[in-house]
């Protein structure tokens, strides 16, 4: 057994990392001998614990073992099945079979990845598991090159090492770093057993070989690249949704997944995939186009998150699991229309050398692949923490100066008239649209008032923006609206931010309504910096719509959400190109979908 001990945490998280550590070691074979397939175990050994990365980059050796990991994890040849490259390109391109896993009947093989579907997030688990497989592996290998005493420091941070995630919907630290420099910076400093040297920083870029096919990476080039967006609106916005997600949604199908078909009861748009969405499309590049997003070092950094809050959820709601639903999409093991459960295969996964693949029953716990994550392993609550870390005494970082998190019932209180301040007012804006049916993903921008309409490149950082989101979408269009999705902006803190200098009277539907009314105005972007015409955006339709909230009233208690309703004389209105008509399912709670 090994002794833990909980360090500082970063940004209010709770954070561990073991400190006595074992003496000897192990490195975990790259392909268990015996068998035909390759066993996704993730990190072979004690149960380790994924950190908060600014967490993990405070112990200087376990920072460069990574970093070290990291550079020759990228370099091992495409041959290797579990070379970066091959461990990629199962998300999508180059479109190859990856462990002998070819195309289910009636498919072809277009990627084994999960989006708009509930096995979203469980099929992603192993996935990320088989990525941390082969990264420990190469940590093992880079301190087995050391000598002495420093050999034995590597090995047990290697030992105990597991991918970092990046929590985006934290306040940063430094006010002016919203898409941090660790992952901007060209060169780093690593001590290798030669001593201190520069490499290119390891989570700046992917750099395809003379012979590994990217003939497909979109604007030509050997590397992949980005185009940051991240700032203190959408980094406050990310906050919100996230604690929005983990206490709205009580149901795993309408967590999971932002399609329409999936949903319990469409009122609420909020989901983990939505959630994830922004932030592929605030990072851009390769990261904003689905097939190619994997070869960028950032991506699994962002989807170590996205389980992080998805084991949060699954903390919160120990007895909510996946229930059968009909697919809507079509992957190299599905076709549409295909039923999946709980206990369908998620490929091309297997869960031993001598065939068979793991399940979502088979993944719902995280220490199936030898991993927790730090502050759920701290033995806090997971109300406790869910509210810790996205709700409570919090400072907005925002060029709206709204109010810090911790006053905002104060602000919405009055505006309502409530009587008790354990309530709030959720504003939210519920955008429907087929999300594949233009070519690339696209970004919806709500704005109150004018703004510059010459400039949509800066408008992510328009002074008078109150909401944005981001649909993270294939390069080719399908057109055959299967792909209807909704998600959520939250609205909230702008209003609060402009109740607060008073141009608005009070936080009432009315007034809420009126005003919005008068002053909403939105905007759609593609990925190439193009404008898009509302009309020429098949489906698209946007609600805004409100929720009452019982805040915690006590430590290790979460929020409570009440019914969705729409604001109809905001929906109908001509802005939103609405013809006066809008579905049943939005006038209140309890309408669902028929489906």
């Amino acid at each position: 057994m090994l002794t833990i001990n909980v360090l500082c945490a970063f940004a209010a998280a709770a954070s561990a990392f073991p400190t006595t550590l074992p003496t000897q070691h192990t490195s975990p074979a790259k392909r268990q001998d015996g068998g035909s397939f390759i066993h996704v175990t993730g990190v072979e050994g004690a149960v380790g614990w994924r950190q908060e990365i600014f967490t993990l980059k405070s112990d200087a050796d376990a920072w460069n073992i990574y970093m070290l990991a990291l550079e020759r994890f990228k370099d091992m040849p495409a041959s290797d099945p579990l070379s970066w490259y091959q461990i990629a390109g199962i998300h999508g391109q180059p479109y190859v079979a990856w462990d002998s896993v070819g195309p289910c009947d009636n498919c072809t093989l277009s990627g084994y990845c999960t989006h708009q579907s509930t096995l979203f997030p469980t099929w992603h688990r192993p996935y990320l598991a088989l990525f941390e497989q082969s990264l420990i592996n190469n940590a093992y290998e880079v301190a087995n090159e050391f000598e002495g005493a420093q050999k034995d420091r590597y090995l047990n941070r290697a030992s105990v090492l597991r991918m970092p995630f990046w929590d985006w919907a934290q306040y940063p630290a430094d006010e002016n770093d919203y898409f941090p420099s660790l992952f901007r910076d060209e060169f780093i400093t690593v001590t290798k057993p030669q001593g201190d040297v520069q490499i290119e920083n390891p989570l700046l870029r992917y750099h395809f070989k003379n012979d590994q096919d990217h003939s497909f990476i979109q604007g030509g080039g050997d590397v992949t690249w980005r185009n940051p967006t991240f700032n203190a609106a959408n980094r406050a916005q990310l906050r919100s949704d996230t604690w929005a997600v983990l206490t709205s949604q009580v149901q795993y199908n309408a967590f999971s997944t932002q399609s329409l078909s999936a949903a319990w009861d469409n009122q609420n748009p909020y989901s983990i995939e939505a959630l994830h969405d922004q932030v592929h499309i605030n990072t851009g590049g390769q990261m904003g186009i689905v097939p190619q997003a994997a070869f960028d070092p950032f991506f699994w950094i962002h989807h170590a998150q996205v389980d992080h809050v998805f084991a949060l959820w699954q903390a919160a709601h120990p007895d909510v699991w996946v229930q059968p639903w009909s697919e809507v999409g079509s992957t190299t093991s599905y076709a549409s229309g295909a039923t999946e459960s709980a206990s369908s295969d998620l490929t091309p996964f297997h869960s031993s050398t001598s065939g068979g693949f793991y399940s979502s029953d088979a993944v719902r716990n995280t220490e199936t692949f030898t991993y927790l994550y730090a502050d759920l392993a701290s033995g806090d609550s997971a109300a406790n923490i869910i509210n810790r870390l996205y709700r409570d005494s919090q400072t907005p970082l925002s060029k709206r100066a709204a109010p810090p998190a911790g006053n905002m019932g104060d602000y919405i209180n009055r505006g309502i008239g409530a009587t008790s301040r354990e309530e709030v007012s959720e504003y939210i804006a519920n955008v429907e649209v087929d999300s594949q049916a233009m070519e690339g993903s696209f970004t919806i921008y709500l704005f109150d008032g004018t703004f510059d309409e010459s400039k949509p490149e800066q408008w992510h950082d328009e002074p008078n923006l109150i909401g944005a989101h981001g649909f993270f979408s294939s390069p080719k269009a399908m057109g055959d609206s299967s792909a209807r999705v909704n998600a959520g902006i939250s609205l909230t803190g702008s209003l609060a931010s402009k109740l607060k200098s008073g141009g608005l009277k009070d936080l009432s539907t009315d007034s809420v309504s009126a005003y919005l009314k008068k002053h909403i105005e939105w905007k759609i972007v593609k990925a190439d910096g193009s404008v898009v015409d509302k009309d020429d955006v098949p489906g698209l339709q946007i609600a805004i719509m409100t929720s009452v909230v019982q805040l915690p009233g006590a430590k290790g208690q979460i929020a409570r959400w009440g019914g969705f309703e729409a604001l109809p004389e905001v929906t109908k209105g001509r802005k939103f190109g609405f013809d006066g008509e809008w579905k049943s399912h939005f006038h209140g709670h309890g309408h669902g979908r028929g489906h």
